[in-house]
């Protein structure tokens, strides 16, 4: 059979990559997400496969995108954690129309996303039953070897991967209103979340704005906004903080504010930036890196670590590199390598090691 070209698979690659982004939040449900890669990783295969020849199993792979894609709607609402056990362990479990009837009946989100959505879903019914007719060979109009015309099983197989798509993002958004929400707001000043992320392509053509405004008006999303607006709003100096690893200096009171959120060793970081906001560059605190608005090239770029810190003795202060200087300190549980524009003084030493003291002390009591 001769292969195939699907022309614009360069933007089916991107708008696939994108549903990655589509994170299951919640920790206890943090293994779902990889049920979206697996989806994705079959819609990717499905590609491939279509234009080496494999039509038959390009087919078969869209339709188990759907069905994983349901069965990762089913497991995130269904209180059961024995379901979950049976999937892992592949005893026996419900089929894909069972599992949508349980969801029908059972969860009044899904119900609201299949009233609102229900022309999408009419499309993801009708494929997902065309889809079955080639991979069980039900006429002969799925018989490959018959096929006069592969333009035409080209176009049925992009119509088909189209709403495959769109059946992830809608089975998606069935779980959470997460990735609509961060249309609509920072989510990050509110709430300690990797904000999920709706890609243009798929705002576009998958999910367009007339649709977004609907789901909206569903009891979850309404629910799950306000009680995040019942959050205190953090500032942006917090978000960088916290986000994005930042320091500034300046406002290093901004971050204090939000100490019912901070982390113990995030108050250790800001109090030694806070002892030597002057000049303390970079904290690397057990290997992960904190930079301060000092540390700025003429450029305007960061400069980070150069040096082999594990070189570095513990509790050695003042270490001397090209640039700069080094110190090394243990402070409770954590490791700790500053970087800095000069030497510390005895009594910037003093007062660091003072943090030290306190926290054993603390560990203590």
């Amino acid at each position: 059979m001769k292969k195939q070209i699907i022309e614009n698979k360069n933007f089916l690659y991107k708008t696939i990559d994108s549903l990655t982004e589509f994170k299951i939040l919640e920790s206890n449900f943090l293994y779902l997400s990889s049920f979206l890669e697996e989806s994705k990783q079959l819609l990717k295969n499905s590609i491939e496969l279509f234009e080496q020849g494999f039509f038959d199993c390009s087919f078969y792979c869209l339709r188990q995108s759907l069905e994983l894609s349901t069965i990762t709607c089913y497991l995130k609402n269904n209180s059961s954690k024995q379901k979950y056990t049976d999937w892992k362990n592949q005893k026996k479990f419900p089929t894909d129309q069972e599992i949508k009837t349980y969801l029908e009946y059972n969860n009044n989100f899904y119900k609201e996303i299949i009233i609102i959505f229900k022309e999408d879903f009419s499309k993801m019914r009708q494929s997902k039953q065309q889809l079955n007719k080639y991979v069980h060979k039900q006429g002969f109009n799925t018989f490959i070897s018959k096929q006069q015309n592969l333009n035409k099983l080209k176009q049925d197989f992009i119509k088909h991967l189209d709403v495959c798509i769109l059946g992830i993002c809608l089975l998606r958004l069935s779980i959470d209103p997460f990735p609509i929400l961060a249309l609509e707001m920072n989510l990050n000043a509110y709430i300690d979340i990797m904000t999920p992320y709706i890609s243009k392509e798929i705002l576009n053509k998958y999910i367009t704005s007339n649709k977004i405004e609907l789901y909206k008006k569903t009891k979850i999303y309404k629910k799950f906004h306000t009680e995040i607006l019942e959050f205190p709003q953090r500032s942006e100096t917090f978000i960088y903080f916290r986000e994005y690893f930042y320091i500034d200096l300046l406002s290093i009171n901004e971050i204090v504010k939000y100490l019912f959120l901070l982390k113990e060793d995030e108050l250790i970081l800001l109090g030694i930036s806070s002892i030597l906001k002057e000049k303390v560059t970079e904290i690397k605190i057990d290997g992960l890196s904190y930079t301060t608005s000092l540390n700025l090239s003429s450029s305007g770029e960061f400069n980070f670590f150069t040096i082999d810190y594990e070189k570095i003795e513990n509790n050695e202060f003042n270490k001397k590199s090209t640039t700069c200087y080094y110190s090394q300190i243990n402070i409770g549980k954590y490791n700790l390598i500053i970087k800095h524009l000069t030497k510390l003084t005895e009594e910037e030493i003093k007062e660091v090691e003072e943090i030290k003291k306190n926290m054993d002390l603390i560990k203590k009591d």
